[in-house]
């Protein structure tokens, strides 16, 4: 892998598109996994190319509904499989128009802290994510895009445009 003279990860170690699967549990009043007083609890499986290293990703997070629509979140994911290593942690806030009656748009923001294992410099970074989620009897299918950020990063690298997939069950 390339060593940066700033010492901070490649932008490629940026570069995110993972399939999630993920299991939303609902509280037990409602079908609808949106209500408030829901919450996520969530495992995914990804894989993540560099361009020089290849990286399976392991993660798992969760979620509450403090009011309908709007979910404050925490997800962390490490990368297993090359150097640098790497773990992230991810709080977030999502809003999902749950009041359309069929394909549902989602919006958030979020923050991320990058732990890179030396000689690199851990990174900070922000995003917003829009998307869709399909609803299909138990099951919700949500795709769509992911911009991000890193803090401190001027000049071209600096920002990411990545997808979004996932498949939820909620009970």
């Amino acid at each position: 892998m390339h060593r940066p003279h700033r010492r901070t990860a490649p932008r490629a170690i940026l570069a995110l598109a993972t399939v999630v699967t993920a299991l939303a549990f609902t509280a037990p009043a409602s079908a609808e996994p949106y209500r408030q007083g829901s919450f996520r609890v969530s495992a995914g499986v990804g894989y993540v190319s560099t361009g020089t290293d290849n990286y399976i990703t392991l993660g798992g997070g969760g979620g509450y509904y403090f009011v309908d629509g709007l979910e404050v979140g925490l997800d962390i994911d490490t990368w297993l499989g090359a150097d640098p290593k790497i773990t992230t942690v991810t709080p977030s806030t999502t809003f999902t128009f749950f009041m359309v009656p069929q394909a549902r748009p989602y919006v958030g923001t979020f923050y991320r802290h990058w732990f890179v294992s030396s000689p690199f410099r851990d990174i900070d970074s922000w995003g917003a994510r829009a998307g869709l989620r399909l609803p299909a009897g138990p099951a919700v299918l949500s795709i769509g895009a992911i911009y991000e950020r890193q803090f401190g990063c001027d000049g071209a690298g600096c920002d990411d445009i990545s997808p979004e997939f996932g498949l939820g069950f909620y009970f």
